[in-house]
């Protein structure tokens, strides 16, 4: 019996066609899941211990603050095996109070918390000097810069501030659950 001709009757049943049909697609999500799932980190781990068992489809707010660390740069066939280092810490909050100097913000459990715009749009190693409108910032890669408070703050409003969605839900260390599932296609 020739290749075409077992092609042929494989495709006469529809159980068959199914059956090609998951496996490509299971394919596909396993090869690109680094690239389509939320969360891009190394193995989906990124934990957010206020997030921990969420029902599906939960959303919330979150402030994305930079990690004062310069991860290597990745290949991207290097990012497409693994993932990537997550440049970012996800804070979410109940509410939010924005102004040029400080944010004032309440966490998931009541906590309230005086962050620094500056120390979440950049890598700050040290503060050079702070006037009233502006400010002189040593970044952790030694580069130095003065930017107006404004300019952070628009930074912060249009970049930081973040909605994440868990359409499957997160499990008990804040994971989402979606991203472990595409990811583990891969086993």
């Amino acid at each position: 019996m020739e290749a075409r001709e077992v092609i042929k009757k494989l495709f006469k049943k529809k159980s068959a066609i199914l059956g090609v049909g998951t496996i490509l697609v299971a394919s596909f999500l396993a090869l690109f899941a680094s690239i389509i799932i939320p969360d891009k980190t190394k193995d989906a781990n990124e934990q957010i211990a206020s997030l921990a068992l969420k029902d599906p489809g939960y959303k919330v707010q979150t402030l994305k603050i930079r990690r004062n660390i310069d991860f290597p740069k990745r290949g991207f066939v290097k990012k497409l095996i693994s993932g990537t280092h997550s440049k970012f810490e996800f804070l979410p909050y109940s509410t939010i109070e924005l102004n040029k100097d400080q944010i004032l913000l309440e966490d998931l459990e009541g906590k309230t918390k005086y962050l620094k715009p500056w120390n979440i749009v950049f890598p700050v190693s040290k503060i050079l000097n702070e006037g009233v409108n502006d400010i002189e910032l040593e970044l952790s890669n030694k580069e130095k810069i003065k930017i107006s408070k404004e300019e952070i703050l628009a930074s912060l409003e249009k970049d930081n501030i973040v909605s994440k969605r868990f359409f499957f839900g997160t499990d008990r260390y804040g994971r989402d659950i979606f991203s472990r599932i595409i990811l583990g296609l891969r086993v």
